[in-house]
């Protein structure tokens, strides 16, 4: 399809057709690795699920999840399931506040799991130059303008807050029933009961 050359920052883009809706298999080629893309093309009015990564479908924070191999990262339990079976009504983005760094072994992760493809949206900058909520209400507004997103989940009240903050109504992940009431926001002790709600 073509080449690109990595700016200061280290990205690089090519620009392609869109296409009609659908899913695409790219490939991309570099010194160092080679990768599959997969580009999922979405209908104007097909609803987009975003979800959490860290303390809402793995157990495990992002410092333990730095140095901890993927396959001793257990999903929360029933998360991998609920996810699954809400991809038949949702499409699935993942929104974390992870570095940029941890985009190959946070898909590697997912793909291992057998979670739904789906876009991974990460930090642009390093974590310590932006709060998790500012990272994710940007990325959300992004979003919202060319995507149809209906709901977040998420695990702690800055999730909820990025949500109800750009229109999306908020889920919290809540297994301890610890977290204080966000007014707007639904809590959920199980993906059990995370599902039924989303469903319901």
């Amino acid at each position: 399809i073509g080449s690109a050359v990595t700016d200061a920052r280290g990205f690089a883009s090519i620009e392609v057709d869109a296409g009609p809706a659908g899913r695409r298999r790219f490939r991309v080629a570099t010194r160092r690795t080679d990768e599959a893309l997969v580009v999922h093309v979405l209908a104007p009015d097909a609803p987009v699920l975003v979800v959490d990564l860290d303390h809402t479908l793995v157990d495990i924070g992002t410092t333990r999840f730095a140095f901890a191999a993927n396959k001793t990262i257990k999903p929360l339990e029933g998360a991998i399931d609920a996810v699954r079976r809400l991809s038949a009504r949702y499409e699935i983005a993942y929104l974390t506040a992870r570095d940029h760094s941890f985009l190959a072994k946070t898909r590697d992760w997912l793909r291992l799991q057998g979670l739904p493809d789906g876009p991974v949206f990460l930090r642009r900058r390093r974590f310590w130059s932006q709060r998790a909520g500012e990272h994710k209400t940007e990325r959300l507004a992004e979003l919202k303008r060319t995507h149809r997103l209906v709901a977040g989940v998420g695990d702690l009240p800055a999730d909820a807050k990025a949500y109800l903050a750009t229109g999306l109504a908020a889920y919290l992940i809540d297994p301890r029933g610890a977290l204080p009431d966000i007014e707007g926001a639904v809590r959920a002790r199980t993906w059990k009961e995370l599902e039924e709600k989303l469903l319901s």
